[in-house]
């Protein structure tokens, strides 16, 4: 935590790590499929390893050491003084709540990602079946992962871990701590104090980390690929179609990106709260995606049955089980959205911009294509998914 506060104090040092992470991101991704593949599997390892340490350390924990074992890391007195300011601030119990679990239902997608590897199904054998195990198992995996991990946490820290959530999520309140000091609150920290070994409590607390070394191939290959799939569809500029010589990646979508991704960086060192706004307003075009992706899920069966046929044909009662998963999930993330603390006025015309940008380029390509005489009504059927 030390270490962390100190790079935290220093935006540039910040910032030059960024940079460095970019560079990676992009050079990895422009290697191709088969450097990509060794980099995810390197990192993922990392990340099941991180997994398996913090909930040993959870299972390791009986309830009755955890205040013994919070007092040992942040001192005397420390365990006690957040049960008394929770309290004395009006902490209560969290009742259960059916949107709460609604909306943890979402934690597979907005945090583990299980649907990673979409842009990269051309680059894999045999995709309608290596693409669609992948996906099924990934989330299997993930929902597995997370149930065990909260089952752990919440067996060892109780009502307390929901205590010290209470408090700090509050500065007025956090700042009533005379002994305790602030620190994440996420699993990997929370693991992380109940080990007296540095190295080991610097493990657990870094685990989450091994993801990020991954998302830095995965951010770009999230922009190079969709716009390799715009070009070659015609629905976008052809350069991006474009196709390195040696290593047989979409190279010019990776340097697009690493462009664009290069602005934020340093106005992120230059003006962190215009950032922060961006992000968040990014987030929220990402949710409206997402919402959107599920209403082809519902529709595709319909209105391209010769893909739908093709692929996984599950059914209840005749009617597609994609649809109505798509119809489930659409209003689920309706209602995430519907229900987000109002934008600031940056992330509304950021939202509005990425959306009227978007819906202008499909005009002018429609009308470009027709022009040509090649129908946007055809251009998917003419070139089979696979």
């Amino acid at each position: 935590m030390s270490a962390g506060s100190a790079m935290a104090g220093n935006v540039w040092l910040l910032v030059a790590i960024g940079f460095l992470f970019q560079v990676i991101g992009v050079a990895v991704d422009i290697l191709g499929p088969r450097y990509v593949a060794r980099w995810f599997a390197f990192w993922g390892t990392g990340v099941i390893f991180g997994i398996l340490l913090v909930n040993a350390l959870y299972a390791m924990t009986p309830p009755a050491a955890l205040q013994g074992k919070w007092d040992a890391v942040f001192g005397a007195g420390a365990y006690n003084e957040v049960v008394s300011v929770a309290t004395a601030n009006g902490y209560t119990a969290v009742p259960w709540n059916w949107g709460a679990v609604s909306a943890s239902l979402t934690i597979p997608v907005v945090n583990t990602w299980p649907y990673v590897i979409c842009p990269l199904v051309g680059e894999v054998e045999s995709p309608r079946k290596s693409i669609p195990l992948s996906m099924v198992g990934s989330a299997v995996i993930v929902m597995l992962i997370n149930t065990m991990s909260a089952y752990n946490f919440t067996n060892t820290y109780g009502t307390f871990g929901e205590m010290y959530n209470f408090c700090v999520s509050n500065p007025k309140v956090s700042a009533q701590f005379k002994i305790q000091p602030i620190m994440p609150t996420d699993l990997s920290a929370y693991s992380a104090v109940l080990t007296n070994v540095p190295f080991v409590a610097g493990l657990a607390a870094f685990s989450p980390q091994w993801s990020n070394f991954a998302d830095m191939v995965l951010n770009c290959a999230f922009t190079s690929r969709p716009a390799f799939a715009i070009a070659m569809d015609r629905m976008g500029p052809g350069i991006f179609a474009k196709v390195h010589p040696r290593f047989h990646s979409p190279y010019v979508g990776s340097i697009f990106w690493f462009l664009w991704s290069l602005i934020t960086l340093f106005l992120g060192g230059i003006d962190p709260g215009t950032v922060s706004a961006v992000v968040f307003g990014i987030t929220f075009v990402y949710g409206f995606a997402r919402m959107m992706s599920h209403w082809a899920e519902l529709e595709l069966p319909f209105s391209r049955p010769d893909i739908y046929k093709g692929g996984i044909k599950l059914e209840i009662a005749g009617v597609p089980v994609m649809s109505i998963i798509g119809a489930f999930m659409s209003g689920l993330f309706l209602y995430l959205l519907a229900t987000l603390p109002a934008n600031p006025v940056s992330s509304a015309l950021l939202i509005g911009g990425v959306y009227g940008f978007g819906g202008f380029t499909y005009i002018y390509y429609g009308k470009k294509n027709l022009e040509k005489n090649i129908p946007p009504s055809q251009i998917y059927g003419q070139l089979p998914p696979e």
